[in-house]
């Protein structure tokens, strides 16, 4: 068809040329036409008949072009499809009327528009990539983007083209559809909402999932469990976890086969367990018992028996109720058994402390009525009195009493300690001195001292006094002869390090090992050597009490003392004491002496026990003090309030009926401010002792106690000299014991914190509430925020430790309702998760602790107290 357009154009332009000449000689304007031209006129009949049948040619294929595109543009327009048609600058030369409808534009104004100016300019760049990338590759394009209508309403179209080329193959345009996908979109959009939706619960379940799963498998670690399985009779079911086998010191590929597992594992347990563990497995398989739960004894790879418990459960029985179905879990409980031993020693020891503090504590108000009349008793005596010699008995006999007294006391851990930083390397110079000057002629005394060694904060007397007990202690062990060692050395345990009588926490540490070569001792008599008045000794030669009072001092000092020995090869006590970073105190001992009062003092007198304060009272008033007595806190307050005069001194036991010394002495100076107070006690109370030491500020007299001690004290406190404190320096002296002395009381009284903790997990609760107990903390517990809720009401918890995820409400919701509770004002909230706060929520808990548990940081914070 194109052939015949050109033709035709050729011929219309020829026969142009043609009539314009016969026209010119028409008019004469020329005579004759010549030439090439001359054969144009005679050709133009020829001529104008080709141009007629080509004329005609063209006709006709032009009347069958208009009807082929007016059947293609009645086709075009009866589709839905919005059809477009664009040249090679991107204008559009065509659209039907789906697309002059769909965009509200007429054919004339769709060719004043490019194809871009629709498309919005969001997607453009995506639209126009795709579509010269068909261009490029002559191939269709396919693409969709949002269009602005006329009426401004947006809508999503997917766009179908194929471009055009010329037979050149330079780009002649684009022919294509666009269909409405508005409603598609939004489907598909509505779909990708839900299942973002239903993406997101899943993630959320699984991560949940997760978490169970972590807390299970944190709560089988945590004891130590290993899970197995079996049918029965045993096949190749049998199952048992990676932990089961580790527990056993194994790798789970160096288990027998199936076939030989049950065998295999009875010849592990240890032989004495064996009948019994044997007869309660078959009395549980065979439906004889419902419940498999019991403890035996299990050889580790490495030969050591480990105490393990094992707890069975049926999933299926069979009519006759014999297992089919069996799961279990394997506990290694080793260091449960060595803990429950070590519990049970703490509290054999607490409770023998307990009942020797009480013990001396009566029995030195009665040596100290004993040796004041007996002090008394031979001061009136002559000279030359037959009875002076048993009165000096009975002085004699009451100091030995004392002496056992304090070694009661020291036991118990409650005897007077008064530390100062010291060098333990010439302290034990110092003993092994005195040692080879005391100890028998057999016996050698060597040492092997660290040289820099850190400094220690003890009592050096009563570290030198254990050393001495120790060292006689050696002496017994060696009858033949033999070698006394001392070595010193400075150690660092980088991680707990427990033990059957005392755990040694990891820290910095002074070591001191006593060694000696002597018989060495057995399991029994290594278990029992610190029990007061336990010797191997023959009866009559020795009290029983000289390593007691030696694990007392240590352990008082923040020690503790290790025992290694077998028969016949000797015996090393390890003592561990904290390193010291103060500087060395000089030996401060000065022997005073104090003139008695030349003007009269008052001192008021507070002693339950009768004998006792007479006895003080006469020695006071010898003297030549004016004396004032109370029997208990009540009478001590009324006789206060009935003297109008001055009271220079109170003079109280600590222990008394009813409030205590400590308690009359805080009323008493509120009401007489330049009063001074001297304490008088047996053994260390908690009112003015901190962990055994005495609280700066505070002046005690230790009982059984010496008339010239009496005086001497006094002295210090009350009389001219060096040592008279002026009236302000009485003040504030009384003032800081005072203070200390509230200071002590309240961080007693704020030592038992309440904890309240919240965990839907039982076995987590449990067990946190376990080791806090073992802190010292009363604890309750809760499963879900209502019962929370009320146990915060009637439990008033300093804090409550509690998970954000609970089955009946999150815990962000259960804080601020705790918040409103009536007597938890001042209760810290404590969060306790596996993942971070959520956003916009921080600010709900006082704290915020991430699992697992860092329980030396919960403890810290425990100790700062409940909000004010």
């Amino acid at each position: 068809m194109n052939q015949n357009k050109a033709a035709y154009e050729d011929l219309q332009r020829k026969l142009l040329e043609t009539e314009r000449l016969v026209d010119a000689l028409r008019k004469h304007e020329v005579d004759a036409v010549v030439g090439e031209k001359s054969i144009a006129v005679i050709q133009l009949r020829e001529a104008v008949a080709q141009l007629k049948e080509v004329s005609n040619i063209v006709e006709e294929k032009e009347l069958a072009l208009r009807k082929s595109q007016e059947r293609y543009r009645a086709v075009a327009d009866g589709t839905p499809l919005a059809i477009w048609v664009h040249d090679e600058q991107g204008n559009l030369v065509y659209i039907n009327r789906a697309y002059q409808q769909f965009f509200g534009v007429s054919l004339e104004q769709a060719r004043d528009m490019q194809w871009q100016d629709l498309v919005h300019p969001a997607d453009l760049e995506e639209y126009s990539s795709s579509f010269r990338e068909a261009n490029q590759r002559h191939q269709s394009f396919r693409a969709q983007a949002r269009v602005m209508r006329s009426d401004g309403q947006m809508r999503w179209i997917e766009s179908y083209g194929q471009p055009r080329f010329f037979e050149d193959g330079s780009f002649r345009g684009m022919a294509g559809s666009s269909v409405d996908i508005t409603e598609r979109r939004q489907a598909e959009e509505e779909v990708e909402r839900h299942r973002v939706r239903l993406q997101k619960l899943v993630d959320e379940k699984t991560a949940d999932l997760r978490r169970s799963q972590t807390r299970l498998k944190t709560a089988i670690d945590a004891t130590g469990g290993g899970i197995y399985e079996y049918n029965y009779p045993v096949d190749s079911s049998l199952y048992c976890s990676k932990r089961w086998a580790e527990m056993l010191g194994y790798a789970k590929d160096e288990l027998p086969a199936w076939d030989a597992f049950m065998e295999w594992l009875a010849d592990q347990v240890h032989p004495e367990d064996a009948p019994y563990v044997r007869d309660t497995n078959s009395d549980f398989l065979e439906g004889r018992i419902a419940h498999y739960d019991i403890e035996f004894r299990i050889k580790h790879k490495s030969g050591e028996w480990r105490n393990v418990e094992s707890l069975e459960y049926t999933v299926e029985r069979d009519g006759n109720g014999k297992a089919k179905h069996v799961v279990g879990i394997l506990l290694d409980i080793t260091e449960r058994k060595r803990m429950e031993a070590q519990l049970m020693r703490a509290q054999k020891m607490e409770a023998m402390g307990q009942l020797a503090g009480g013990i001396a504590h009566d029995f030195n108000n009665m040596l100290q009525v004993i040796t004041g009349f007996a002090y008394r008793t031979l001061r009136q005596l002559p000279t030359d009195s037959p009875v002076s010699e048993n009165i000096e008995h009975i002085q004699q006999a009451a100091r030995s009493a004392a002496g056992l007294t304090q070694q009661l006391l020291a036991f118990s851990s409650k005897q007077i300690l008064r530390p100062r930083v010291i060098s333990l390397n010439q302290l034990v110079k110092k003993t092994a001195g005195m040692l080879r000057r005391s100890l028998r002629e057999d016996i050698s005394v060597s040492s092997e001292l660290q040289g820099n060694l850190s400094y220690i904060k003890a009592d050096p007397v009563q570290l030198e006094q254990a050393m001495m007990n120790m060292a006689v202690n050696a002496q017994n062990a060696m009858p033949n002869g033999g070698l006394l060692h001392f070595e010193t050395a400075d150690v660092t345990l980088k991680q707990d390090h427990p033990y059957d009588k005392d755990p040694v926490p990891a820290g910095a540490y002074v070591m001191l090992a006593i060694s000696d070569t002597g018989s060495g001792m057995d399991e029994i008599t290594v278990e029992r050597i610190f029990d007061p008045f336990f010797t191997t000794s023959p009866a009559g030669t020795g009290t029983g009490l000289g390593l007691s009072s030696a694990y007392g001092v240590i352990r008082q000092s923040g020690g503790v003392i290790r025992v290694y020995s077998t028969p016949g090869d000797g015996a090393t006590f390890k003592i561990y004491l904290p390193r010291s970073t103060g500087p060395l105190d000089e030996d401060t001992r000065l022997v005073e002496s104090f003139q008695l009062a030349t003007a009269a003092k008052t001192i008021l007198v507070v002693e339950d026990n009768t004998l006792a304060r007479e006895f003080t009272a006469d020695e006071l008033n010898d003297l030549g003090y004016t004396v004032l007595q109370a029997a208990d806190s009540d009478e001590a307050l009324t006789v206060s309030r009935g003297h109008a005069a001055e009271i220079d001194l109170l003079l109280t036991d600590v222990i008394l009926p009813g409030a205590s010394g400590l308690e009359v002495s805080r009323l008493l100076t509120r009401e007489r401010p330049e009063m001074a107070t001297l304490f008088m006690t047996g053994y260390d109370v908690n009112e003015i002792f901190k962990e055994g030491k005495l609280i700066e500020g505070v002046r005690v007299l230790n009982k059984p106690f010496s008339p010239q001690q009496l005086a001497q004290e006094l002295g210090r406190m009350l009389h001219d000299g060096q040592s008279r404190p002026q009236a302000h320096q009485a003040k504030a002296r009384t003032a800081s014991a005072s203070s200390a002395a509230n200071q002590a009381v309240d961080q007693r009284e704020s030592r038992a914190r309440k904890i309240l903790i919240v965990d839907d997990e039982e076995i987590m609760a449990g067990s946190i509430a376990m080791m806090m107990k073992h802190e010292g903390y009363e604890t309750q517990t809760a499963f879900d925020g209502m019962q929370a809720l009320q146990a915060a009401a009637e439990f008033q918890p300093d804090f409550v430790l509690m998970d954000i995820k609970l089955p009946d409400m999150d815990g962000y919701e259960l804080a601020n309702r705790i918040k409103t509770t009536s007597g938890c004002e001042n209760t810290r909230l404590i969060a306790c998760s596996g993942y971070n706060p959520q956003e916009g929520k921080e600010g709900v808990f006082d704290e915020y602790l991430i699992k697992p548990l860092n329980f030396d940081k919960l403890h810290l914070l425990f100790e700062d107290g409940p909000a004010a």
